[in-house]
C-alpha cells in the first residue's frame, strides 16, 4: 500500500515524540523526591530513612542540581504500604522512594540501592505481647515453642513469608496501625517487630495493653534497602553514590543510633537469647562490594555489635537489662479495653497536638486515663472512662481552652502549662504533671548556627538574640519579663518557618520535647543548642470547662494517687526518660528566671530543683 510522503514524515515525527517523552521520562531526575512517610499517628520508624535520603542526596549537592526531600505524610498520613509500591513502580511522581526489607520480589519489581541502611537489624525480631501473657511467651527457648504460637505481621512484610518457610503461624494486617489494636483483641499472641521499632511503639502507646517479651528474639539475615522505580536510574546512581559515601564516613550509623540507639538498648538486644531462621527470600544478588550473603551477614554481625557499643557511649543508660515500667504494667487491669471504650458513652477528648509526631504532651493524656481508673475514682460518673486524643492541625492551644471556657463539645481537656489567667478562667487539676520539668527549657537551633551561642553565660548575654516561641504559650511572658527579645506565632510549624528564615535564632523547647522535635524534622538540619539550660517554676495541668467540676475532682484524685505511689514519675520516664537524656543537663550552665504566670506562690528550690532526679 502507498503512504503519502507527509503522512509518513508526520508518524515519524510523532514516534520520535513520543520517544523522546518516553527517554525524559526514564532519565530526568525529580527536583523534588518523596519519600514514603508513615501510615500511622506518632510512626517515627520512617524519619530515619528520610534522614538517610536526605543526607545521601547531599553528598555532591553543590556540584549537582540540588533535590527537596519530603515525606509523602505531608500530604496524605494514611496511605499504606501496597499503594506506595505500586506508585513507585508506575514512577507516578508522588512516591520515589520506600524503605523496606530487602527480597526477590520487591528487587523484581523496584531497583534496589544494594547498601543497607540499618546493618541487619530489621532481622532482629522482638516480639509485643498483651500483659497477662508475657510470662508464658517467656518460656519459649526453641523454634518448636515459637511454632505452638500466632504471629502478627503486616501484609506484605518479607517477614511474615521468611517465618511460614519456618514452619510458623502468621496473621496478617492489611494496615500496620490495626496490628496493635489486633493484638489487644486477642487475634494472634505475638507481634513481630524489629529491635529497633519496639520501644517507641510501645512508649507512644503508654504501654497501654502492651507489653514486650524480654528474653528471646527471632533472628534472620536481611539487609534494609531503599526501592526506588526503575525508570529513575540517575536518582539511583546518586543515592548509592551517596550512600557509599555516608557508609565511608561512618555517618550511616550515626543517623542509625541518633535515631534507635535508646531504642535497641532498652530491648536489651545483646542480652537475648536468639532463636535463629534461614532467610530463603534474600534477593539473587548480595549488597555491594560482598561476594557472597555468608560475607555480609557475617559484617552485619559485627557491625550490629558497634551499633550498639555506640549507643550505650551515646546514651549512658542508667537501666540494665531489659527495661520494663513494672508500676504501669500493674496497673494495665485498671485500664479499660479499647473493645470496653465502644460500649461506654463516648470517650472524652484531649488536645493533643497540631501534628501527628507531636509527642509532647503524650505523658499527660496517658497520665489523665489512668488518673480516672484509680480505685480513688470508683464511685465517680468518669470512672474507667476511655480517653482519647484530639490531633488538628488547625487547631492550637488558645483556641482549644477558648473551646473549653466556651464549652464547647469537641473537646473536654487540655493539658498546658498553668497560669493565673487560666486559672481564673477555667477548672483544673491542681497536679504538676511534668513533675518539675515544664520550666526548664533548651533551644533547637540549626546546626550551622551553633556557636553563637557559645559565650552565652548570663541573661544579659541572651538578650542579644530572637527567641522563638509560642504566642499563646506562657513562656512568652517569662522571656518577655526577663528582657529577652521573643518572635511569636500560634503554630509550632510557623516558628521553624521563622528560625529557618533568621527571623529567630532557637525554638524554645522543655528539655522533653526537642529531641522529638528534631527527629520529626530529620531534613531540617536541626540540632538542639548544647550549652544553655533556662529554668523558671512552671507547672504543667488538665484544665477543664467550669461546667465539668465532677471530671476535674476526679482528674485532680487520680492525679494525686499516681503521683502517690510513684506511677507518674516512671510514665513521664517511660514516655520521655531518653528525650532528657539527649539534652545532657548535667553540660549545661543553668540561667534562672522568674515566671509572672504563677497562679500561687510555688517553691522555687523545688520546681528549680534538677528536673527528674529519679532518672
Amino acid at each position: 500500500m502507498h503512504v503519502p510522503l507527509t503522512y509518513a514524515v508526520s508518524i515519524f515525527l510523532l514516534w520520535l515524540g513520543l520517544s523522546s517523552q518516553a527517554w525524559a521520562k526514564q532519565a530526568e531526575l525529580p527536583t523534588t523526591v518523596f519519600v514514603f512517610g508513615s501510615e500511622a499517628v506518632f510512626d517515627f520508624r520512617l524519619n530515619h530513612t528520610l534522614a538517610v535520603v536526605q543526607a545521601a542526596l547531599n553528598i555532591g549537592a553543590e556540584k549537582q542540581a540540588p533535590i527537596e526531600v519530603r515525606s509523602t505524610a505531608e500530604r496524605e498520613l494514611g496511605m499504606n504500604r501496597n499503594r506506595a509500591l505500586a506508585s513507585i513502580q508506575q514512577n507516578k511522581g508522588d512516591v520515589h522512594i520506600i524503605s523496606s526489607s530487602a527480597s526477590r520480589d520487591l528487587d523484581a519489581m523496584l531497583m534496589p540501592i544494594r547498601i543497607s541502611i540499618a546493618s541487619s537489624m530489621m532481622g532482629e525480631r522482638i516480639f509485643l505481647v498483651r500483659p497477662e501473657r508475657r510470662r508464658e511467651m517467656e518460656s519459649i527457648h526453641s523454634l518448636q515453642d515459637l511454632q505452638k504460637h500466632s504471629i502478627g505481621v503486616g501484609q506484605g512484610w518479607i517477614d511474615g513469608e521468611i517465618m511460614k518457610h519456618a514452619g510458623l503461624r502468621v496473621q496478617t494486617s492489611v494496615r500496620y496501625d490495626l496490628l496493635f489494636p489486633m493484638l489487644q483483641g486477642r487475634r494472634f499472641d505475638l507481634l513481630s517487630r524489629a529491635v529497633h521499632e519496639a520501644w517507641d511503639e510501645l512508649r507512644t502507646r503508654g504501654f497501654r495493653s502492651l507489653d514486650w517479651e524480654g528474653t528471646w528474639l527471632l533472628a534472620y539475615p536481611v539487609p534494609f534497602y531503599l526501592y526506588v522505580s526503575k525508570d529513575q536510574k540517575e536518582l539511583v546512581l546518586r543515592l548509592e553514590k551517596g550512600l557509599e559515601a555516608l557508609q565511608a564516613n561512618g555517618t550511616l550509623d550515626r543517623l542509625f543510633v541518633d535515631h534507635f540507639g535508646a531504642a535497641i538498648l532498652r530491648a536489651d538486644w545483646a542480652g537475648r537469647r536468639r532463636i535463629v531462621i534461614p532467610n530463603p527470600l534474600l534477593p539473587h544478588q548480595p549488597p555491594l562490594h560482598f561476594s557472597s550473603w555468608q560475607q555480609w551477614h557475617k559484617k552485619a554481625e559485627g557491625d550490629m555489635a558497634r551499633l550498639q557499643r555506640m549507643a550505650r557511649d551515646r546514651f549512658q543508660p542508667h537501666w540494665s537489662g531489659v527495661y520494663r515500667p513494672k508500676l504501669l504494667i500493674e496497673n494495665q487491669s485498671r485500664l479499660p479495653s479499647p473493645a470496653k471504650h465502644k460500649a461506654k458513652s463516648p470517650p472524652l477528648i484531649v488536645r493533643s497536638a497540631d501534628r501527628p509526631n507531636d509527642t509532647h504532651i503524650l505523658a499527660a493524656v496517658f497520665a489523665f486515663e489512668l488518673a480516672l481508673s484509680q480505685p480513688v475514682n470508683q464511685q465517680s460518673p468518669y470512672f474507667q472512662k476511655g480517653v482519647h486524643y484530639l490531633i488538628d492541625k488547625d487547631l492550637d492551644q488558645e483556641t482549644a481552652l477558648l473551646a473549653l471556657r466556651n464549652q464547647s463539645p469537641f473537646v473536654d481537656a487540655v493539658a498546658t502549662q498553668s497560669s493565673h489567667v487560666r486559672e481564673n478562667r477555667l477548672l483544673t487539676a491542681r497536679v504538676d504533671i511534668s513533675q518539675g520539668m515544664m520550666g526548664h527549657r533548651v533551644f533547637v537551633i540549626r546546626k550551622q548556627n551553633e556557636a553563637k551561642f557559645n559565650d552565652v553565660q548570663t541573661i544579659d548575654d541572651l538578650r542579644r538574640f530572637n527567641i522563638c516561641v509560642g504566642s499563646g504559650w506562657p513562656d512568652r511572658l517569662v522571656m518577655e519579663a526577663a528582657g529577652i527579645p521573643v518572635v511569636t506565632r500560634t503554630f509550632t510549624r510557623e516558628l521553624y518557618q521563622d528560625l529557618h528564615s533568621g527571623r529567630c535564632d532557637g525554638v524554645s523547647h522543655t528539655i522533653y520535647e526537642a529531641r522529638d522535635e528534631i527527629l520529626a524534622r530529620p531534613l531540617e538540619g536541626l540540632e538542639v543548642e548544647p550549652n544553655l539550660l533556662l529554668s523558671y517554676p512552671a507547672k504543667q495541668q488538665m484544665f477543664f470547662s467550669k461546667s465539668k467540676s465532677e471530671l476535674a475532682y476526679a482528674a485532680e484524685r487520680g492525679l494525686l494517687s499516681l503521683q502517690n505511689h510513684g506511677i507518674l514519675q516512671e510514665l513521664l520516664e517511660v514516655i520521655y526518660g531518653d528525650s532528657i537524656q539527649y539534652v545532657q543537663l548535667s553540660k549545661r550552665r543553668v540561667l534562672t528566671l522568674s515566671n509572672p504566670n504563677l497562679a500561687e506562690r510555688i517553691s522555687l528550690e523545688k520546681l528549680n530543683a534538677p528536673p527528674m532526679i529519679w532518672f
